[in-house]
C-alpha cells in the first residue's frame, strides 16, 4: 500500500473514532452537556482523559514510522553514493589509459 493511501486511512480512522467518541459522548451527557461549569468539567476531563493518551499514541506511531523511512532513505542513499564512487573510480582508470603516451 502507498503511503498516501496508508495516511489517507489513517485520517479516515481518526475521522471515524471521533465520530464515535462524539455520539458517545451525546448518549452520555445529553444535548445540554455543556450547559452548567461542573458538566462541562466533567465532560473535559473524559475527553482529556481518554483523547490524550490515543493521540499520544498515534504521534508515536508517526515518529516510529518517519525514523524508519528516514533509515531506508539513508540506506539508499548510501548505496547510490557507493555506485557513484566506483563509477568515478573507474573512469579515473578509464581515462588514465586513453592519456598515456604509447
Amino acid at each position: 500500500m502507498k503511503t498516501k493511501t496508508k495516511l489517507t486511512w489513517l485520517a479516515v480512522a481518526a475521522g471515524a473514532i471521533c465520530l464515535a467518541f462524539n455520539a458517545y459522548a451525546l448518549y452520555r451527557f445529553g444535548w445540554g452537556w455543556g450547559t452548567g461549569t461542573t458538566a462541562m468539567n466533567e465532560a473535559g476531563g473524559f475527553l482529556g482523559g481518554v483523547v490524550g493518551p490515543f493521540l499520544n499514541f498515534i504521534t508515536l506511531i508517526a515518529v516510529l514510522y518517519t525514523t524508519a523511512m528516514q533509515a531506508e532513505e539513508l540506506r539508499i542513499s548510501n548505496e547510490t553514493l557507493a555506485a557513484t564512487k566506483d563509477e568515478l573510480a573507474q573512469s579515473r582508470e578509464t581515462s588514465q589509459k586513453t592519456t598515456r603516451p604509447y
